[in-house]
């Protein structure tokens, strides 16, 4: 007789999934998110948002993406070359660079890309 009240209750509530008898109250199904992949696809429309050229270059440089975002340069050591920011225009001009190999580093919020540059 039981089965057939449960069967009755998740016929009614159109519920497709099945749970013992006595654990059928309360269930809620919650969409569940998954930080990692909302980050990577953030990360993947960045990457699309960024141009940085032409690399390598002689010492200017180009670098394209969203408003306000901050632009810091950094040697392969580690030293710090500068920090820039992304105007109204969407682009910024990184000039004087000396020779060698640096990284390039867009961050806009917690969003942070980094590119390899060269110059000759």
């Amino acid at each position: 007789m039981k089965r057939a009240a449960v069967w009755v209750c998740l016929i009614v509530t159109g519920s497709c999934f099945a749970q013992e008898e006595n654990h059928l109250s309360g269930s809620v199904l919650v969409k569940e998110t998954n930080p990692i992949k909302e980050l990577s696809q953030k990360r993947e429309q960045m990457e699309v948002d960024v141009s940085v050229y032409p690399n390598p270059s002689e010492g200017r440089l180009f670098v394209e993406g969203k408003n306000g975002s901050v632009i810091t340069i950094t040697s392969v050591e580690g030293t710090y070359v500068g920090t820039w920011l992304i105007g109204l225009d969407e682009k910024t001009e990184v000039t004087d660079l000396p020779q060698g190999t640096f990284f390039c580093t867009i961050q806009d919020g917690e969003t942070r890309i980094s590119k390899k540059i060269v110059v000759l």
